[in-house]
């Protein structure tokens, strides 16, 4: 269980929604160039680093495969994050 301040929470569940999109988006397209850009607005944007600022803690195993490879790890571990979160 992680815990978490309020803040963070909301902030977090925003950054969520927009990754889930993104994420989503990019398995109905499902070709090279769909994950190509979901991986770049992920992790070149801000969506990773907000939620490593609300959850110093998060970790994630990289597969350093391909762009839908790490897009789909990190999504999964953001979702495992989700449904373990406890909110102070």
């Amino acid at each position: 269980m992680k815990l978490i301040v309020k803040e963070n929470y909301e902030r977090l569940i925003g950054v969520y929604e927009h990754i889930i999109s993104i994420y989503n988006v990019a398995c109905e397209c499902n070709d090279e160039n769909a994950w190509a850009d979901a991986y770049d607005t992920i992790f070149g944007g801000d969506y990773c680093r907000i939620v490593h600022e609300c959850v110093p803690s998060f970790n994630w195993c990289d597969p350093d495969a391909s762009y839908q490879d790490d897009v789909c790890a990190f999504v999964q571990a953001l979702e495992e994050l989700m449904d373990n979160i406890k909110v102070l």
